[in-house]
């Protein structure tokens, strides 16, 4: 799948969850699935296999969320025309859209390692609060060590390696290199 179509599901999703006022229940339930889908290394292969059909995968889905409400409609129909399997790519834009709907801002920060949870609650100090920016961290070990951020379209970058460019870029410079 495509994630132009992961995104037209989770938008779908997301706008008629606001619609209906259930916005919050909309990403309860979310949550639980990708867990389940976290959980069960088979998920992602099962949903995106074209060869199982998509009243079997529908199927699967039911018996999953026991709660027979617009969410487990909306899963049923998106395991049955073959999108869960990029269930990641569908819960990242609804999340975008929830965040954006609450004035969350999203900021990425790529590090050399896993970061500690004081180390996330230093940098959200450093931005300004929990209640306003959201952390997704991802590791780029390429890094060496430090951060790279990418908050609102700019990148701040405290790594090591972003150092190390800097300043051969600048010694470059110097020597006419």
């Amino acid at each position: 799948m495509q994630v132009g179509e992961a995104r037209v599901y989770a938008e779908a999703l997301f706008d008629y969850a606001k619609k209906a006022g259930k916005l919050d229940e909309a990403a309860k339930s979310m949550a639980v699935l990708v867990e389940i889908a976290d959980k069960t290394p088979s998920f992602v292969p099962y949903f995106s296999n074209p060869t199982v059909s998509g009243s079997d995968k529908k199927r699967v889905v039911a018996s999953l969320l026991l709660s027979p409400d617009f969410f487990a409609a909306w899963a049923e129909a998106t395991a049955y025309y073959g999108a869960l399997g990029s269930l990641r790519a569908i819960d990242e834009r609804f999340g975008e859209l929830l965040d954006g709907e609450r004035g969350v801002e999203r900021v990425t920060v790529y590090s050399a390692s896993p970061l500690k949870e004081e180390e996330k609650e230093s940098l959200l100090t450093a931005l300004g609060g929990k209640s306003r920016f959201r952390l997704h961290c991802k590791v780029d070990p390429s890094l060496i060590g430090g951060y790279r951020l990418y908050v609102d379209g700019r990148l701040i970058d405290r790594s090591l390696k972003g150092r190390v460019e800097a300043i051969a870029s600048s010694l470059r410079g110097k020597e006419g290199i």
